[in-house]
């Protein structure tokens, strides 16, 4: 069970605070190029059903 002393122990390590912000860093990144790809897809397109398999996760 984690406790919150755990969780400040894991922040104060600047290794493990660096890894963590790159990590949330990169899914937001992924998130948002996913959104993009797929609103690319439907306005050349125009069409919807074209569009959502490009935004469905693998």
């Amino acid at each position: 069970m984690t406790t919150r002393w755990t969780a400040v122990r894991v922040l104060r390590d600047r290794t493990a605070g660096r890894c963590l912000t790159a990590v949330m860093v990169s899914g937001f990144g992924t998130s948002a190029l996913w959104l993009a790809s797929g609103v690319w897809v439907k306005d050349l397109s125009m069409n919807q059903p074209t569009a959502s398999p490009s935004t469905a996760y693998p």
